[in-house]
């Protein structure tokens, strides 16, 4: 029996498993099998990994049922079937330690033949331990488990990383040959470069101070009409503390240009005079001249000014056209335009096609109303307010009084009371009453004679309205003014 047992010794020794120098601490790792395995031949297999851990005992809770470190891997049968090939050590509840390599041997099952091994892995589950790993397994042919080795496949893979390390440390290399031989190229060129800038230091001079002065080359021509022209200038910078670098330094009365070689007609462009430069010609060739200040002691004369606003304090001159004037003061015979706008206008007599603005200051007395009664009697008139297609502010006064402040709780003597709008939902507050746009209204006046007034005896009053043209923009039906200015 036992050289029988002996005769039934197998021993296979490559690792199936791909890759498999590997160790981890928890959770699992999967490998990859071998290609080169000859399935039908294949009558036993063994397997094993290394595991180590110390004071190692099976978690608790609900979720907790595998508490086994090891390897496994799965055999799929040419009918179909499959059987798992697992390898562990289990956990209970006493504490242990253990640390070594364990392997297990399995027999094909008799009638089977095995197509296909797959799902090969290392796993820990459910255990809880001072320190625990699982590490290195194989997977390998016959009847008893052998040291870990690597698969033949895993040498190749390292012969060929080797060997591509190899060709990039050779084109490295090459780089670094390459490189070096253009960084002597740099280094040449750089000499020549400086050769040059020896030969152009060479050129500068030094005067009786030593200080340093660039050379200069000054290029003329000869032009129509005998005249001498500038052709190039060449310019370097000095280091005397005068002048700074790309300066140019011209000293001439007068300074102008010419088309070219055969125009002989010199256009005067700038002049000194009385020690200031002067622009002069068509130096300025557009319509437009920007400047911070533009100031003409006599006369500043155009056939035309365009430009969208001209803004300045004082505006003097007979005419003045444009689309917008802004000023504090406009003063001239005629100002023609087709809308005049701005906050305040002054004048005798104005005719324009349209004013827009926050309010006129001048009233025009439209219409007198008179109120006629007896002592202590309410005096009251209606006046009908026509419509316009502006809105205006309508303001009543006594005789030789204006109505200011007036409200239903507070009357004043000798001054209208109140004036009430027939259809508009409007009341009179401080003495102004405002109309919108297209809009009639029959207007109340009421008025209590003074105190000092006698007897029985009717007394006629006079009471004024006043009409004002108002930028709907500005007041509205909730918008009120205190006091309109007469």
């Amino acid at each position: 029996d036992a050289q029988a047992k002996v005769d039934a010794l197998s021993v296979g020794g490559r690792n199936l498993i791909l890759d498999s120098k590997r160790l981890i601490t928890s959770g699992k790792v999967k490998f990859n099998v071998s290609q080169n395995i000859d399935y039908e031949n294949i009558k036993h297999l063994a397997i094993s990994c290394d595991v180590k851990y110390t004071n190692a005992v099976m978690a608790t809770g609900a979720d907790k049922k595998w508490f086994r470190v090891g390897t496994e891997c799965r055999m799929f049968f040419t009918d179909g079937s499959y059987q798992y090939l697992g390898l562990w050590k289990i956990m209970n509840g006493v504490p242990s330690s253990f640390s070594g390599r364990i392997s297990r041997f399995v027999p094909v099952p008799t009638g089977k033949t095995i197509k296909l091994i797959d799902s090969i892995s290392i796993q820990i589950h459910d255990i809880n331990a001072e320190s625990i790993s699982v590490s290195n397994p194989k997977l390998e042919l016959g009847t008893v488990a052998t040291d870990w080795t690597p698969a033949p496949e895993d040498s190749d893979s390292a012969i060929n990383a080797i060997s591509s390390k190899v060709d990039s440390v050779q084109q490295t290399l090459t780089t670094a040959n390459q490189a070096l031989g253009s960084r002597i190229d740099t280094v040449t060129a750089s000499v020549n470069d400086a050769k040059s800038q020896v030969s152009q230091v060479s050129k500068a001079v030094s005067d009786v101070s030593g200080k340093l002065s660039a050379t200069s080359t000054l290029k003329t021509q000869v032009i129509a009409g005998g005249h001498k022209a500038i052709a190039g200038i060449v310019l370097g910078a000095e280091s005397d503390g005068k002048t700074t670098e790309s300066s140019v330094i011209l000293m001439a009365d007068k300074f102008g240009v010419v088309k070219n070689a055969a125009d002989g007609n010199v256009v005067s462009m700038l002049s000194v005079v009385n020690n200031k430069v002067a622009v002069n010609g068509d130096l300025i060739a557009d319509g437009t001249i920007l400047g911070k200040h533009i100031r003409a002691q006599q006369t500043l004369s155009s056939p035309n000014i365009n430009g969208g606003t001209i803004t300045g304090n004082k505006i003097n001159g007979g005419t003045v056209t444009g689309s917008i004037i802004s000023g504090s003061t406009i003063n001239g015979t005629n100002i023609n335009g087709g809308t005049i706008k701005g906050t305040r206008f002054e004048a005798v007599e104005m005719e324009v096609v349209n004013l827009i603005g926050g309010g006129i200051f001048e009233s025009k007395i439209i219409n007198e109303v008179r109120l006629s009664g007896r002592f202590y009697n309410e005096l009251m008139a209606t006046v009908n307010i026509r419509a316009r297609n502006t809105p205006r502010l309508i303001r009543a006064f006594s005789h030789n009084m204006p109505l200011k402040f007036v409200t239903q709780k507070s009357l004043a003597k000798h001054s209208i009371s109140e004036a009430v709008v027939k259809g508009i939902p409007l009341n009179l507050q401080a003495g102004a009453l405002f109309v919108p746009a297209n809009t009639a209204c029959t207007l109340e006046l009421r008025m209590f004679p003074s105190g000092y007034q006698h007897g029985n005896t009717d007394k006629t009053y006079l009471a004024d309205l006043a009409y004002f043209h108002i930028n709907a923009q500005v007041i509205s039906s909730s918008d009120y003014i205190n006091e309109v200015p007469v």
